[in-house]
């Protein structure tokens, strides 16, 4: 059995498959460009702060590609006086004062 659809269905389901795709790239595209904003400011932070930050500890803020991980990281720049103290496990380094106990 030959099922026949009209072409104007076959266009419609092309572009809306099409827009679907460009959606998910230029989502992406957007939290790709906050995770490197966010690596950014964690570094200028520390950088102002004069937190020396080893290349170990740069390759591995710059690396991460988890925005949970590096807001994280980006509130604990602000207190921390080594850059050991941001890669505490959650639930260390819980002295920050106005944050909720579940930022640390």
């Amino acid at each position: 059995m030959e099922i026949h659809v009209h072409p104007s269905v076959v266009a419609e389901i092309s572009r809306r498959v099409h827009a679907q795709r460009r959606a998910e790239a230029r989502a992406e595209g957007l939290i790709k460009g906050e995770t490197k904003g966010v690596v950014v400011s964690i570094l200028e932070l520390l950088d102002v702060r004069s937190i020396e930050v080893p290349l170990d500890a740069r390759a591995r803020i710059t690396s991460c590609e988890d925005l949970d991980v590096l807001r994280l990281w980006l509130r604990r720049s602000v207190t921390v006086t080594n850059v050991a103290d941001l890669f505490e496990p959650v639930g260390q380094n819980c002295d920050h004062g106005s944050l909720a106990d579940g930022d640390c």
